[in-house]
């Protein structure tokens, strides 16, 4: 469920007014997780590639320590283990979806102010690199403080949970790629 979360928000770097992704091409990225659950004594490793489709949403494919895809779009997610869809989910279920698919959206578009208006915050710039903190508040449910950090994309997305669990993911090997190279990963759209 916290990949719900941390999927809406690859960003690529805010200095550039250009969108990130063109229509017709695909973002894709590596991702290893280590999800450390309130009361835990070891944290759950997971890896796998991560595939934002601008127009049809994002697909995690996990491939460690077992094989699935997480799909999301405007309005449900929905998990496929063996092809098989385990189970659906609306979005408007998810109140920590639909803020970071708004900040998903505004970053795509470079839209910082949208940003700015519901969380009050701007990315900060150290150099070429950048770091920008958004707290759901009352919000979210699940995910009270979510902060990003990267160069050109994100590279790291670190996610403190109200529950006392903790979330870090960390993102490499970025490519964009026609969708058309695609084609039998957006079919699970």
């Amino acid at each position: 469920m916290i990949r719900l979360l941390l999927c809406l928000v690859l960003l690529a770097c805010p200095a550039s007014a250009d969108p990130v992704v063109a229509a017709g091409d695909v973002l894709t990225a590596s991702f290893q997780q280590t999800r450390q659950m309130g009361g835990a004594l070891r944290p759950v490793h997971s890896r796998g590639r991560f595939l934002l489709f601008p127009e049809r949403g994002v697909i995690w494919h996990t491939s460690e320590p077992v094989a699935s895809y997480l799909v999301i779009d405007d309005q449900a997610m929905w998990q496929s283990v063996d092809g098989r869809k385990t189970r659906k989910i609306a979005l408007r279920r998810v109140p920590e979806a639909r803020i970071l698919q708004t900040v998903l959206k505004a970053v795509l578009m470079r839209d910082w102010q949208q940003i700015e208006d519901r969380f009050g915050t701007r990315p900060r710039f150290d150099g070429a690199r950048w770091k920008m903190t958004l707290d759901t508040g009352q919000g979210g449910r699940r995910a009270a403080r979510i902060t990003l950090t990267g160069t050109t994309f994100v590279e790291r997305i670190d996610v403190r949970r109200n529950t006392g669990g903790h979330d870090v993911i960390e993102f490499a090997d970025f490519s964009i790629r026609p969708a058309r190279d695609l084609a039998e990963l957006e079919r699970l759209f």
